[in-house]
């Protein structure tokens, strides 16, 4: 997106790997280099800042703003920085109730509440009401309505890996090959299913009934 005088980058990362920041920086660094060559002089101006909404970063800080400087904070390149939001943390912020993080991340939260905590968090506020509004007429087409719910869904989830892989245990020689493909094809998958359905608010205990995960072990994994 580009303003009057700031180019601005945006991901959105629906979980944290090792590669992601160098992915990201790759992505940003060529838009830098392609709009700082566009003129016959390199352009000292324009700010250039990418932004990463991140999901599954294990951090204490809702936000960190990076620079290209060095050791006694003395900035290489003054016009690129690039902000990284923890947006695990930011909407635990709605569910702990903290009023004064809710008024400051209120925008970002909203990216990822269900349908009754949206409404509650646009209450009185123009814009995030028209934004609810949008999302819910969205979410209202045959298109985009669900055909099972979640329960149901993390259910077939885990038979269908079940049978993946024993499939792949039995191409191995049963045995040990059915065991490890069986342990480690469950134990990933639900680890997805029960931060997909914590993510969506779901009740702690149905998440406990779909995965066979303890309320300690969800506890850890939110």
């Amino acid at each position: 997106m580009k303003t009057k005088n700031k180019y601005i980058h945006i991901e959105l990362n629906q979980s944290h790997k090792a590669y992601l920041h160098i992915r990201n920086f790759c992505f940003f660094t060529n838009l830098y280099s392609k709009n700082t060559r566009k003129g016959k002089e390199f352009d000292l101006t324009s700010e250039f800042v990418h932004i990463d909404l991140s999901y599954g970063k294990k951090d204490e800080l809702e936000k960190r703003t990076y620079y290209v400087m060095d050791e006694d904070g003395y900035l290489y390149i003054e016009n690129m920085k690039i902000i990284e939001y923890n947006m695990d943390r930011i909407t635990d912020f709605w569910y702990s109730k903290n009023k004064e993080k809710i008024e400051e991340y209120k925008y970002l939260i909203m990216l990822g509440l269900d349908r009754i905590s949206l409404n509650q968090i646009a209450k009185g506020d123009q814009f995030m009401e028209e934004y609810t509004k949008k999302v819910e007429e969205l979410n209202d087409r045959d298109a985009f309505t669900s055909w099972i719910i979640p329960e149901e869904d993390a259910e077939m989830i885990l038979n269908t890996e079940k049978h993946i892989s024993y499939d792949e245990g039995h191409n191995v020689g049963y045995g040990k090959g059915i065991d490890i493909g069986l342990e480690q094809g469950m134990k990933q998958e639900k680890g997805i299913i029960a931060r997909n359905l914590l993510k969506v608010g779901l009740d702690i205990k149905v998440i406990m009934d779909a995965t066979g995960f303890s309320k300690e072990q969800l506890e850890e994994l939110k």
